[in-house]
């Protein structure tokens, strides 16, 4: 009877040891992770780090439009000048005026007006300039249509052959057939790289032709 106790008393005590054990490895598979818990903070620091504030956002497109200003075409006005770079030589260029015109000795526009530009370049090099060779310009209206400048009329001042000497200004005429516009864009060297030619825009506003 004795040993019989005893060998109950044991099965008993090794049936609670076990009960025990089991209960330990619950309550450590419930506790949290503490060391995956930096893990998780971290990868919410760097969710926050990528997302960029309204602010940093707005300063983004605040510098990105002033690039853009900042690349964009200066458009002169009448009579302001600029320094010109061309492979035949540098000149300082000035658009004095323009007006518009029902007929040109006796010649009547391919289409509504024509528009006749007065300008004056001046050799700002060391080396004569060929004047013919600084002969390029496109009229555009308020529409985006262009036109190019007519060289077939004899009346109209052309530049020619002739050279342009440092320190000299020569002035010439460009002649257009347009449409009417309030507003017209003149490009001097318009389809030149800028590191062939100087691109240059004048705006002409039709209130300030001189007829």
């Amino acid at each position: 009877m004795t040993m019989r106790m005893l060998r109950l008393s044991l099965l008993t005590l090794f049936m609670v040891m076990a009960l025990i054990a089991c209960s330990s490895d619950d309550d450590e598979a419930q506790e949290p992770n503490e060391d995956e818990t930096p893990d998780t903070e971290e990868t919410q620091d760097n969710v926050e780090d990528d997302t960029e504030s309204p602010a940093q956002e707005e300063n983004e497109d605040e510098n990105e439009t002033s690039d853009n200003e900042n690349n964009s075409e200066e458009q002169l006005s009448l009579g302001d000048s600029t320094e010109v770079q061309t492979p035949s030589g540098d000149y300082e260029l000035t658009v004095n005026s323009f007006e518009f015109l029902d007929d040109f000795e006796g010649e009547q526009p391919d289409r509504d007006t024509f528009v006749l530009v007065q300008f004056e370049v001046k050799n700002i090099s060391d080396s004569p300039i060929v004047a013919e060779e600084i002969y390029e310009a496109i009229l555009f209206d308020a529409d985006d249509i262009s036109s190019d400048y007519i060289i077939s009329n004899s009346s109209v001042d052309v530049f020619g052959e002739e050279e342009i000497q440092p320190g000299e200004t020569k002035e010439g005429e460009f002649l257009f057939s347009h449409n009417e516009s309030d507003s017209y864009i003149l490009h001097f060297n318009y389809g030149f790289l800028e590191s062939i030619a100087t691109n240059v825009t004048y705006e002409l506003s039709a209130g300030d032709a001189s007829n």
